[in-house]
Formats: C-alpha cells, sequence, structure tokens
C-alpha cells in the first residue's frame, strides 16, 4: 500500500450507529482510506490515503481482548485500538464462511447505558409529579394562596439552562431508541441460527392453532414453579406453542404423544450467544421479552419418555442461585419504586381529607380502595421473588 496522506474524520455518536460506522470504515476504504487509529468516542478517525480495497470491519468492545487463533487464522487482524474499542478488519470477507465476532460485551454496555438513562427519566417523572402534586393541592385548597412569580435577574443564564436540559433530555430519547435498535441488530448477528433452523423454529410455533389458553400474569416472580405448572400441563397432553407479547396467556396445543421439559431463565442484561448454545443442545426458545434488560426466556424441549430420561437445562446452581438472587434484588427495586409512588397518592388524598374532611368524593374512595389494592399485588409479587430466591438457595446449600 502506497501511503501519501493521513486525514482524520470525525463520527459523532459512532457507538450508538456500529453497523452504520462499520459500513463507512468499508465505504471509506474502498475509496483508498485505511483506518490506522481512532481517538475515543469524540476525537474521530484517523486514516492513511492508498490505493483502494474492498474490506469487511467489525467493531468489538471488550475490557482484556485478544484476537482468537481461529480468527487470526482466518485472516481478520486489529486495524485499531482505543482502550476497550476494538476495531478489525477482513481483507477477504464471506458472510456465512468466514469466522465473526462475538459482542455480548457491546450490548451489555449498551445495556448499562440504557439503564442509567431510564433511571435518569425515572428521576425526571417523579420530579414532575411531585411538582404537579404540589400544583395540585395549592390550586384545589379551599384556602385562598397568594402565588408571586419573581422573574430571574440572570434570564440568560436561565435561558442557556434551560436549552442544556433540553439538549440532554433529546439525546436521552435519542440514546434509548439508538440502543434499543443497535442491540436487536447486535443480537440478530449473533443468534447463530442457519436459515433452516430458523424457519423450523417459527414453523414449530404456527403449525398448529392453540386449543387451550390459560392467563398467568404473575409468573415471572416464581420461575420454578412456572416450570412446574407448564409441566403438568404437558402431562396432560397440552404442549405450550406461544406466549403473547405481553408474556401473561399462554397458548396450549393438544398432543399426547409428546412430553416437554421447560425452563424459565432470567438475565439481568442479554446475552444471545447464551439463547444459541442451549438451542443447540435442543432447547427452543418460544418467549422472549424484547427488552434488552431484564430479559427473560421461556426454553422448551419435547422428548419422548419411553427412550430418553426427562432433559435437564444444563447451567450450573450457582448460575441459577445468582440469577434468583438478580431476579429478587431488581424486581423488588423496581417494585418498590411502584410502592412508593402508591405510598405518595395515599398520604396526599388522606392527608386533604383530614384537613377539609367536606371534599370527599366518590372518587376519592375509588382512589383509596386502587392504591392500596395495588399496594397489596405489588408487596405480595416482591415476597413471591424473595421466597423462589431462598428455594433456591436452599437448594444449592
Amino acid at each position: 500500500m502506497n501511503i501519501t496522506q493521513s486525514i482524520t474524520r470525525r463520527r459523532y455518536l459512532w457507538s450508538l450507529h456500529i453497523h452504520r460506522t462499520e459500513k463507512w470504515l468499508e465505504a471509506m476504504a474502498a475509496n483508498g482510506y485505511h483506518l490506522q487509529n481512532f481517538k475515543g468516542l469524540l476525537n474521530g478517525f484517523q486514516f492513511h490515503h492508498g490505493s483502494p480495497a474492498s474490506g469487511a470491519f467489525r467493531i468489538v468492545y471488550q475490557k482484556a481482548f485478544a484476537l482468537p487463533r481461529a480468527m487470526k487464522d482466518d485472516g481478520w487482524y486489529t486495524a485499531a485500538s482505543k482502550g476497550n474499542w476494538h476495531v478489525l478488519r477482513h481483507d477477504d470477507f464471506t458472510a456465512g464462511e468466514s469466522t465473526d465476532v462475538v459482542r455480548d460485551e457491546l450490548i451489555q454496555r449498551n445495556n448499562r447505558i440504557r439503564t442509567g438513562w431510564h433511571i435518569f427519566f425515572a428521576l425526571v417523572i417523579t420530579s414532575v409529579f411531585f411538582q404537579l402534586s404540589l400544583f395540585t393541592v395549592l390550586f384545589t385548597s379551599s384556602n385562598t394562596v397568594d402565588v408571586t412569580v419573581h422573574t430571574s435577574p440572570f434570564w440568560l443564564i436561565t435561558i442557556l439552562f434551560g436549552l442544556i436540559q433540553l439538549g440532554i433530555l433529546i439525546l436521552g430519547l435519542y440514546s434509548l431508541f439508538r440502543i434499543k435498535e443497535e442491540n436487536h441488530a447486535l443480537a440478530r448477528d449473533m443468534r447463530y441460527l442457519t436459515q433452516e433452523q430458523a424457519d423450523a423454529l417459527d414453523a414449530a410455533k404456527s403449525n398448529h392453532h392453540a386449543t387451550v389458553r390459560k392467563w398467568r400474569p404473575a409468573w415471572m416472580s416464581s420461575p420454578d414453579r412456572t416450570e412446574k405448572w407448564l409441566e403438568k400441563y404437558a402431562e396432560k397432553g397440552l404442549i405450550l406453542q406461544k406466549v403473547t407479547w405481553a408474556g401473561i396467556r399462554f397458548h396450549f396445543v393438544q398432543d399426547s404423544t409428546t412430553h416437554a421439559a421447560y425452563h424459565v431463565h432470567f438475565e439481568r442484561t442479554a446475552s444471545p450467544a447464551f439463547e444459541t448454545v442451549h438451542y443447540e443442545a435442543g432447547w427452543h426458545p418460544l418467549f422472549r421479552t424484547k427488552s434488552h434488560t431484564l430479559k427473560w426466556t421461556v426454553f422448551m424441549q419435547t422428548y419422548d419418555p419411553d427412550r430418553v430420561a426427562k432433559p435437564v437445562f444444563d447451567t450450573d446452581p450457582e448460575s441459577i442461585r445468582r440469577s434468583a438472587r438478580d431476579l429478587a434484588f431488581t424486581r423488588s427495586a423496581l417494585l418498590g419504586f411502584l410502592i412508593s409512588l402508591q405510598f405518595l397518592t395515599l398520604w396526599r388524598t388522606v392527608n386533604r381529607l383530614f384537613r377539609d374532611a367536606w371534599t370527599f368524593q366518590t372518587m376519592d374512595m375509588v382512589l383509596l380502595t386502587t392504591a392500596l389494592g395495588l399496594i397489596i399485588l405489588l408487596l405480595v409479587d416482591i415476597i413471591r421473588c424473595w421466597r423462589y430466591y431462598f428455594r433456591v438457595r436452599s437448594d444449592a446449600s
């Protein structure tokens, strides 16, 4: 390669557009600009100009990265690295024939960013809720309330601060949207099923008409009991066909010649490679939540009890215990936040009624009953999660 010129190109927010950035690097190489280095998320990519060449690029995020021997032998090499980011190149890549990368850590990084934005927006929504509650109390009070508005002497700073806030909100919404789309694309890349396997899996879900539908809205808080519930129906000749997108209605088909084993799996962050490994072992994912954080998957494997023993999902007790612990803590935090909002509603309503009993209306009774009912249901769900964790811990000891 005859190098004659070095240029730098900036590409902001490229880490949210991994596939587009890879295509862009391929287009630059086709125009004779070959990646030499990149300087982090903000400072751009550095290229050397030479002869046009084709090639495939893969961007990998990994803390302790070492190019696997199989990929080296197949023609991959590291074009540039910066911190945990690594750009790999293959000069003669053929889709479906050449080796490819595993990007679990990139998906997990995206999930951490997404979780951070979720927490940020939860705080924003909570702050807005409190402010609206304050205004509601002020304007519905029987007493006269004088409101005085003071203009800011530093109006330019106020406007600037408001624009910064608006920019952060737009960036957060854009990041959430892009990370969701990018994670789905990365997961598709890592779902190493042949087209025939994917078609067979889709056909298995749709070649029967469901004969029985069962509702089970709280199954996520007790995965082990959900597995037993599904297997109880399998013993009656009812095999799970699918679960609705909301995850609360189960569709079964009548098949008295088949038995089925089930495994309900929870991950705090999705790992597409995990699903692929178990699919190759015969476990079919009949249901998976679309979110890449708090990932639920229902696996099923059919078998003939006259020929083979009941299949056992291949995972170690420590992984099950860790998954149960993550489930208990995560679900307790989320549901605890909802419970605190219901307590706030109760406190505000009861406080108003103590001060102004004459303002009591039928809607207040509906509101109080609904809030109390939700608190009880959410507390029961949290208790079920912790009981599941203690059952798993007891079995592992």
